[in-house]
């Protein structure tokens, strides 16, 4: 019995024990009240300036629907007969299943994005762009980088300036999405960039490039079916195999001929992207709220610390 009521007192003890520093913690921040309201308010000063000097980042985008190839064609009704011998021909007779992934791919893959580079100075945006100008609409280029068209040489290394294919690729694939909704199976296709209409210029640009990439592909490989099929043609005498391959052939000229006049090959646009008015970054109230709580926080960190140090050396002096 003795023992439980000493437990009891132990336990009441330390609880008053955690109250008081508790209070002395309070008193001891409070104490130092002026360093903590100064410290947080150049530690908020400090993101606000960081946020304002971030450039304002605009973001295009362009809504795409899928074309479906196999539902323009007849070969699907003659799959069961043909599959055997248009395979040989590299003709696909599948009647089902949609190629957005593969086009997806495509359209990330560097062999599609080096050309698109090149063809809309990726790089000169990328990397000599300083900053953009709204009232005028102008991007302004840092001259010690880029003049009159050319890559300039660094004066201490004396290479030049301009970045490699991959290192262009490295910094767009940051600013590049693409999202693929499996369920309604439509593609979103968004480019950031500080100059919104360079941002839709690029987006209206890789879904154009890509129709076309994808298209000349077509029709380079109909073209080599039909080159193919002619030629067994011309090698067989038996009436039925040469209504097989007529058949097939008529089908690959009629894809031909669709490939051909359908600008939209692989991807139809739902909703053509526009020039932003409104920047999705940076968040400057986000940055300066955040800064403002981070400077509190380590400004009472640091009163706390010190005040734990100058305990621990009194108790060494002692």
């Amino acid at each position: 019995m003795t023992e439980l009521i000493k437990n009891s007192h132990d336990l009441a003890s330390e609880k008053s024990s955690t109250t008081i520093d508790l209070v002395d913690l309070w008193l001891l921040l409070w104490a130092r009240k002026w360093f903590i309201i100064i410290f947080s308010i150049a530690g908020s000063g400090l993101g606000l300036g960081y946020s304002l000097s971030l450039p304002n980042i605009y973001s295009s985008s362009a809504l795409l629907a899928p074309q479906d190839s196999q539902n323009t064609s007849g070969l699907g009704a003659l799959g069961s007969n043909l599959g055997g011998i248009a395979s040989l021909a590299g003709v696909n007779l599948g009647g089902s299943g949609s190629d957005v992934a593969l086009h997806i791919e495509v359209l990330k893959s560097k062999d599609f994005l080096y050309p698109f580079f090149e063809k809309y100075d990726v790089a000169k945006v990328l990397f000599a762009v300083r900053e953009y100008d709204k009232n005028t609409g102008k991007q302004i280029v840092d001259s010690l980088i880029y003049h009159d068209g050319k890559w300039l040489q660094n004066p201490e290394t004396g290479k030049s300036f301009k970045p490699t294919d991959f290192d262009v690729y490295e910094r767009f694939i940051k600013i590049f999405n693409v999202k693929h909704n499996r369920t309604s199976d439509l593609v979103l296709v968004s480019i950031d960039s500080i100059d919104p209409m360079q941002a839709k210029v690029w987006v209206s640009g890789m879904v154009d490039e890509i129709n076309d990439l994808l298209r000349l592909r077509e029709l380079s490989e109909r073209s080599k079916s039909i080159n193919y099929l002619n030629t067994q043609l011309e090698k067989t005498n038996v009436a039925q195999m040469k209504a097989v391959f007529y058949g097939i052939i008529e089908e690959q000229t009629k894809q031909m001929l669709l490939a051909e006049v359908r600008n939209d090959f692989a991807f139809k646009v739902i909703e053509s992207p526009v020039v932003a008015e409104r920047k999705v970054s940076p968040r400057r109230a986000v940055i300066c709220i955040l800064a403002a709580i981070f400077s509190l926080l380590l400004a009472c960190g640091l009163v706390i610390f010190r005040y734990f140090f100058v305990q621990l050396s009194k108790v060494d002096k002692d």
